[in-house]
């Protein structure tokens, strides 16, 4: 099955689209910042079997579901990952590294504090390096 409101293409079995719908809206609902976000790098999010971001064409793969507010946050830090790679003149080298995951974890804390979630251990992500584990053994 497939949705498509306001240029994101959500691609799944029902109950993944609509969470992933209700994600959305909850991003979309905190304003301009985090909406424009958003809608500017996210193009698809897609049920697939493991977890992936393609930066060229703004597809977020997702396996399984988690809290509503949890997945709102994670398109949050996806969304930055994007927008980081466009915004970089040597983009075609990006890598995901212990700065850009910075960049994005901060821009998820800020989101999650903004709908009244405690946000995250920043340093305790970044310790396990978790950007590097190879694709398929990704438990995220």
């Amino acid at each position: 099955m497939e949705y498509v409101e306001k240029g994101i293409k959500i691609i799944g079995q029902k109950e993944f689209i609509d969470h992933y719908r209700k994600a959305v809206s909850l991003v979309e609902s905190l304003g301009e910042e985090y909406s424009n976000l958003l809608h500017r790098n996210i193009r698809r999010i897609r049920q697939a079997p493991f977890m992936f971001l393609n930066l060229l064409t703004g597809t977020y793969m997702r396996k399984e579901i988690d809290s509503l507010e949890w997945d709102a946050s994670g398109l949050v830090h996806e969304a930055q990952h994007v927008n980081d790679f466009w915004s970089n003149p040597l983009s075609l080298i990006y890598r995901s590294t212990r700065k850009t995951e910075k960049h994005a974890l901060e821009t998820q804390n800020r989101f999650l504090k903004k709908i009244g979630h405690r946000g995250i251990d920043i340093e305790a992500y970044l310790k396990t390096e978790y950007w590097k584990t190879p694709l398929f053994e990704r438990k995220y």
